[in-house]
């Protein structure tokens, strides 16, 4: 009877194990504008956009002064900074403490990963950084509130490059592509254009021309301009698609 009991009780647990196994939590940066002084991108949870990222420039993996590698890292959760929790990756090629936190510049970091709501390339800043930080940890937690305890998720963080954010081109077949810093190059002349901000939404570029603003949507869209900075926007005829 003893031995009855104990395979049942053994399949009973083997079966509920199928259901409560560890759910994957991707986090997936893709880098999108390498600057001088820093290189910026988009995270991603499970495929949804969440918010911007900002890492120190590439420089060969150099400790202190740049970027890590590319790749797919495992990752986990550290609860013992002054904010309490933090994402740091495992297993960085010669580097050690890469952590996803709350920061504005590239001199509070020595290859981690910032977070922010919106990008300046030009001033090699990212903004907003506690609240991105706050709902990257709500996304973790499935909560907005005290979560009450720690999912089981196996964490992983993903890092790429892309050119979808580099690279805009209209039904005429005229490109706007992105050199570096806050630099836009526009048509065949590859005429110059100042960026000067992103957010969760839209990429916001100062048209070489007299008051004219250009905003393109950064996940696909219609293109906006307005004759001030910050609009009123009117929106554009011409598609823009993004090359990838």
């Amino acid at each position: 009877m003893k031995q009855i009991l104990l395979t049942f009780f053994l399949g009973f647990f083997c079966l509920c194990g199928l259901n409560v196994s560890a759910k994957d939590f991707t986090l997936t940066i893709i880098r999108t504008s390498e600057n001088i002084g820093s290189t910026t991108g988009e995270l991603f949870i499970n495929g949804n956009f969440v918010c911007h990222t900002l890492e120190l420039p590439w420089q060969n993996n150099a400790s202190y002064i740049s970027s890590i590698p590319a790749g797919t890292y495992t990752a986990r959760i550290r609860y013992d900074k002054k904010d309490q929790w933090r994402v740091q990756l495992n297993n960085v090629p010669n580097r050690s403490g890469v952590q996803l936190h709350i920061g504005n510049y590239p001199s509070q970091i020595q290859g981690c990963v910032l977070v922010g709501d919106e990008v300046y390339n030009k001033e090699n800043r990212i903004a907003g950084s506690e609240i991105a930080f706050n709902r990257l940890r709500s996304e973790f937690y499935g909560t907005t509130g005290e979560p009450i305890s720690s999912p089981d998720v196996d964490i992983k963080v993903e890092i790429k490059y892309t050119v979808a954010r580099t690279k805009f081109i209209n039904e005429y077949n005229v490109e706007w592509e992105y050199a570096k810093d806050d630099i836009w190059l526009y048509g065949p002349e590859r005429l110059v254009n100042n960026e000067y901000k992103r957010d969760l939404k839209f990429i916001y570029i100062k048209y070489r021309g007299p008051n004219t603003y250009y905003r393109f949507p950064i996940h696909g869209g219609i293109w906006e301009y307005a004759s001030k900075k910050d609009g009123p926007w009117d929106s554009a005829e011409v598609y823009y698609r993004r090359e990838n």
